[in-house]
């Protein structure tokens, strides 16, 4: 479980009058932190829950809500199964509509079993409430706002609109060291501005971790611009965004990508492939950052030397209106979405 999730379950508990049961996996190598038990969100191990049996834990809770994040796992949409028509039963989706011959038979297969499982579907943006639609759920069937960042960590105390972003020109990349969210290509565009002497004074940091790490450290050992870093945890993320100048996540294929929300709460001006879902609420191309094509070296190129040649003014411009993007997510909306279906 995600600290971004945990955050918005405290916010639940600490505003309403209710017990959270959750029933996780164990931390990822790649994303590595603990969470706790406290009052009101009680953690289950997974391994433990399955011995135990799923359907037994739940009938012993006895919930009057129940919550599947996504539809992968065969155990958990076997013990859901029957719930529907006595309680609201949510599947959690973040899969991007994109009109792909494979997704229109997916509806085909899916629908039944997904109609006949879950009354309500519970989204992050647009892509995927498009999805849910053509899966057969009805707007009022579809919950808006997955996806909160942890704003006790990174949404700034007192008026954010007197906030001012002290320029640092760093440019950050924060996320798992995984081909799809295109590292290298990132280092490879930055390397060709370096080359074409278009830095203008910017470095590029990396923050993370994973399969391709020795690969970019290998990559950019000869170039003191490019730091790779290891992984950090949720409570030190802050102090990473305010040590930087803006933020980039080129991936192919980014469902969401909640750092985007805590970037920009943090006043980055953001630079996002067109397949990162959360650009749909929290990127407009020329407000508070750039958009670029998906996998376009060329795109994301002159996306970074868009920002790198923006005067300080205009990025403090863009920094505002990050914080104002990021404000259409809340953990407040967050809890009472969840309440809606009460």
């Amino acid at each position: 479980m995600p600290d971004y999730f945990y955050g918005c379950l405290e916010y639940l508990v600490g505003n309403y009058e209710v017990e959270v049961h959750v029933v996780k996996f164990s931390s990822d190598i790649n994303t590595r932190f603990e969470l706790e038990s406290k009052d009101g969100i009680h953690l289950y191990d997974y391994e433990e829950v399955v011995k135990e049996g799923v359907r037994p834990f739940i009938d012993k809770i006895d919930p009057h809500v129940i919550y599947t994040a996504g539809w992968s796992n065969k155990k958990y949409r076997k013990a859901v199964k029957g719930f529907k028509d006595k309680i609201p039963v949510i599947l959690g989706m973040d899969n991007l509509w994109r009109g792909t011959i494979r997704q229109y038979v997916g509806i085909l297969l899916s629908r039944v079993y997904l109609k006949s499982t879950y009354s309500h579907v519970w989204v992050p943006g647009p892509d995927q409430y498009a999805f849910a639609l053509w899966l057969g759920y009805k707007a009022r069937e579809i919950i808006m706002g997955l996806y909160v960042a942890n704003e006790r960590r990174f949404r700034p105390a007192g008026d954010e609109s007197k906030v001012q972003l002290e320029i640092k020109k760093n440019l950050i990349f924060l996320g798992r060291y995984v081909d799809y969210k295109r590292p290298l290509m990132l280092v490879q565009a930055f390397l060709q501005l370096k080359q074409n002497d278009r830095l203008n004074g910017w470095s590029l940091s990396f923050y993370g971790d994973g399969p391709l790490r020795q690969e970019l450290i290998a990559r950019t050992e000869e170039h003191s611009e490019i730091a790779i870093h290891g992984f950090r945890s949720p409570k030190n993320l802050k102090q990473v965004f305010e040590e930087a100048g803006a933020f980039c996540l080129p991936s192919k294929n980014e469902h969401w990508g909640v750092v985007v929300h805590e970037a920009t709460m943090c006043g980055l001006p953001v630079i996002l492939s067109d397949t990162c879902g959360a650009a749909s609420k929290l990127l407009i191309h020329g407000y508070n950052g750039f958009g670029f094509k998906t996998d376009s070296h060329s795109d994301l190129t002159m996306a970074l030397d868009q920002i790198f040649h923006l005067p300080a003014e205009e990025l403090r411009r863009m920094s505002r209106n990050s914080r104002k993007m990021s404000g259409s997510l809340t953990q407040e909306r967050w809890a009472a979405a969840l309440m809606s279906v009460l």
